[in-house]
């Protein structure tokens, strides 16, 4: 099933470096993604260690489903800071990002959600990756994490990448200035300083700009049966009723649906007028699209209707 992998690294070792808002992005995440394990769309998994060879394990559980590999944490643009399990941090370069999701094919998105990792998108888009949300310059905590949160919101709705990116975007320009730490892997003044644009999302092509979470709409093949079913429930019922109606026997007319020969004129007049009439259950069958009715329970009904149609005339 598509998944969304979340990947969280802080700096335990620096009280000045802590991340505050990286717990609450993670917690808030899991929180919008509920909404997407329970469409049926697909699920999301937040990696229990940002270790570099316990997300490998973690990620190997997952293989050949991820759709959108998601990392917050310090970053620079040649590498992101790892935790190592032991409270500290360990640099994962480049290179080993890449290493990391070769495994993957099915990933759509890569989104690293920390201080200036437009470096990394090359290599990202180079090895094939649809589409990588990465940040020109250092941003801030309370930003970082504002801007996930409301792109999450607008994905898990259905709205497509560009859209969903556009309003991320559009939030985090009306939202208020928050501490003053950055997520950047090396600590000191941001000489280049900070804006809120510098997110941007970086593609192969256009197309991916379209693609969503939500599925395709494919043509469930059970709604054709049920509609076909239903249309011969209804002409065998209207060819008993014409037939009845001409004073021609029940039994001289074929229930497969093709009457012999003498009776083809009862035929033509059953189908020119089988539309017509139709009871009202039978017509919701098939004109069925997507509005969420039990097609199953409502063709159950019909198929109970018709089979003490049948008893009755035997």
């Amino acid at each position: 099933m598509p998944t969304i992998f979340l990947s969280f690294a802080n700096d335990k070792e620096h009280s000045d470096r802590f991340l505050e808002q990286l717990g609450p992005e993670r917690t808030t995440l899991q929180r919008i993604l509920t909404d997407f394990n329970k469409s049926g769309w697909g699920l999301y998994h937040s990696a229990g260690s940002s270790a570099p060879k316990e997300l490998l394990k973690d990620m190997q559980a997952y293989t050949s489903t991820i759709i959108i590999f998601h990392f917050s944490g310090h970053a620079n643009g040649t590498s992101l800071s790892l935790e190592n399990g032991e409270g500290g941090n360990v640099a994962l370069s480049t290179a080993s990002l890449k290493t990391l999701l070769s495994a993957e094919p099915t990933l759509k998105l890569v989104f690293l959600n920390a201080c200036a990792t437009k470096g990394h998108v090359e290599t990202l888009l180079a090895m094939g990756i649809p589409a990588v949300i990465a940040t020109e310059k250092s941003v801030l905590d309370t930003d970082a994490c504002v801007f996930s949160e409301a792109f999450y919101k607008e994905l898990v709705l259905g709205k497509d990448l560009k859209t969903a990116f556009g309003r991320a975007k559009m939030v985090l320009d009306t939202s208020g200035q928050g501490d003053r730490i950055y997520r950047d892997v090396m600590p000191g003044p941001k000489a280049s300083g900070v804006d809120k644009s510098s997110w941007g999302l970086y593609v192969q092509n256009e197309e991916v700009l379209s693609w969503s979470l939500k599925p395709k709409s494919i043509p469930n093949p059970k709604v054709k049966l049920y509609k076909l079913l239903a249309r011969y429930i209804v002409t065998q019922k209207q060819i008993f009723r014409y037939a009845t109606e001409a004073g021609l026997p029940i039994q001289d007319i074929d229930w497969d649906g093709s009457p012999k020969d003498k009776w083809n004129s009862v035929v033509k007049i059953a189908s020119d007028r089988v539309l017509h009439g139709i009871p009202k259950l039978i017509q919701v069958i098939l004109n069925e699209t997507d509005k969420g009715t039990d097609i199953e329970k409502e063709l159950k009904k019909i198929l109970i209707e018709y089979e003490s149609f049948i008893a009755s005339k035997r």
